[in-house]
């Protein structure tokens, strides 16, 4: 009897960390199962050489064709229509839309005619949708028949996988190969890689069998925003963040960090987590700002800055020239002449590949080694608010300048249910100008215990779920799902 067959398509970088480099991984490469993984198309052989087992088969996921599906003069509306479509319950709704509604007003309404009307079609039948589980079940219907995944029947017919896992409920790409795999009598499984996929993606392209969750918040959200029915949803807790809690995570002591950076032992180290530039346009004057703040010493205790770009900055350039990064390059170094030991960049840890780059599960240990050495922390809204909370850091929110080309402050982002619930705990505190940033940031080097209770209180609310062992028990699900043991 053969091996049953699993499908993962895990194209995405964060997908590839978050399910192939966890024990999710780790537990399903020990069973009698025959794995296929599908990868971008030109990183292939740079996995297959990482990722050496016996029963792990590596096939193209055909992004380009996908893409030109996704892309479409129909798919784009399509797609769209979902970004602002979700269920709802009573007072329980999903704010994401409000949020990206300031983002695309700006690109459609300042289009042609015929773009201008066919927003304002989206926008309608998207309104329309929140309001009737019918007419988005017709509509997703609809999107299924014209792009139904075809390119993708090749592989299941070679293989007759009893799984595909997929790392959304179905956006970008994935619906496509959910679809195929519906249409080969396929369960699909969805698992989760990021706090925020059940609000800030689009409504599901396509309906899972089975979803993994990180927490009972995130299940509530699939249920009425995705509407995705509560006994299809395992609640596994976060794979990545393993590391953190099962004593695997080991640090060097503060000298040695220290040393590593060219920092001062005596002073006090602010973290500043940025995000992506394309949201946050003015990091880097903000990093000016504090830098000569510190130096003109105006904080209440002498300080240095440790400044870690966001993993985007490390991703292709246009065109798949370089990386973005390097336009960011003369100014990072005209910094650092500027203030010397005062600031250290620090770059996520990444492998340049042909398509895409790879983000190492080494990186996470990084950053908690950061984060264990950090007096403070100053993020953008990331998730960051999460983990600095598990090394029980002081949180401060940087909301200074515009939500990206737009007129609106950064602050929007506030309205996003899972950045509000983190708001809500009062685990971090939020600076809206330059004054409160200093002001802030003095109050909590005087005093790092402020707020220490809210920050337990956040690690218990977003992480309650096998703390330590979520690879491992969602490893332990999947394989209950091909029925095997």
């Amino acid at each position: 009897m053969k091996n049953p067959t699993v499908f993962i398509s895990a194209y995405r970088n964060v997908s590839i960390r978050y399910i192939l480099y966890s024990r999710i991984l780790d537990y399903l490469k020990n069973k009698d199962l025959r794995i296929v993984v599908f990868l971008k198309d030109g990183d292939l052989d740079y996995y297959r050489d990482k990722l050496r087992y016996p029963n792990i088969i590596f096939e193209p996921v055909r992004l380009k064709q996908s893409m030109t599906y996704l892309r479409s003069s129909i798919g784009i509306y399509l797609n769209l229509i979902r970004v602002f479509m979700y269920g709802s319950e009573g007072s329980f709704k999903n704010n994401s839309p409000e949020v990206w509604k300031i983002q695309y007003d700006k690109e459609f309404l300042t289009a042609n005619v015929i773009n201008k009307i066919k927003y304002r079609i989206v926008r309608l039948l998207a309104c329309l949708g929140n309001h009737s589980l019918l007419l988005r079940s017709i509509l997703v219907y609809i999107e299924s028949k014209l792009f139904n995944g075809k390119i993708y029947d090749l592989y299941f017919e070679k293989y007759h996988p009893g799984l595909l896992i997929v790392s959304s409920t179905g956006y970008m790409i994935d619906p496509f190969i959910m679809r195929s795999a519906k249409r080969n009598n396929c369960k699909v499984l969805s698992i989760l890689h990021s706090w925020d996929n059940p609000t800030c993606k689009p409504y599901r392209g396509c309906n899972p069998d089975f979803v993994v969750a990180w927490s009972e918040i995130m299940k509530r959200e699939l249920n009425i925003f995705q509407d995705i029915s509560e006994n299809k949803i395992y609640v596994g807790g976060v794979a990545h963040w393993d590391v953190y809690f099962n004593g695997a995570y080991k640090q060097n002591p503060r000298s040695v960090f220290v040393k590593n950076h060219s920092f001062d032992e005596s002073r006090r180290i602010i973290f500043y987590a940025a995000s992506a530039p394309k949201t946050f346009r003015k990091t880097f004057e903000i990093v000016e700002y504090i830098l000569n703040e510190i130096s003109n010493n105006k904080l209440v205790m002498s300080s240095q800055l440790l400044v870690r770009l966001h993993p985007f900055y490390l991703s292709k350039g246009k065109d798949g020239k370089g990386q973005i990064v390097d336009i960011y390059r003369k100014r990072i170094e005209e910094i650092k002449s500027k203030f010397g030991d005062l600031v250290s960049f620090s770059l996520p840890e990444v492998n340049i590949l042909t398509d895409d780059v790879d983000l190492p599960i080494e990186d996470i240990q990084n950053l908690g080694e950061i984060l264990s050495h950090s007096d403070l922390l100053l993020t953008e809204y990331s998730t960051l608010m999460i983990e600095g909370s598990i090394f029980n850091v002081p949180v401060i929110n940087v909301a200074l300048h515009k939500f990206r080309d737009t007129d609106k402050p950064v602050s929007v982002l506030e309205n996003l249910n899972h950045i509000r619930r983190v708001i809500d705990t009062g685990a971090t505190r939020q600076v809206y100008d330059y004054d409160q940033l200093i002001n802030q940031i003095n109050t909590y080097l005087m005093n790092p215990d402020l707020d220490r209770e809210n920050r337990e209180r956040l690690v218990k609310q977003e992480i309650n779920t096998n703390r330590g062992n979520a690879g491992e028990s969602i490893g332990r699900f999947i394989y209950s799902l091909i029925g095997t043991g």
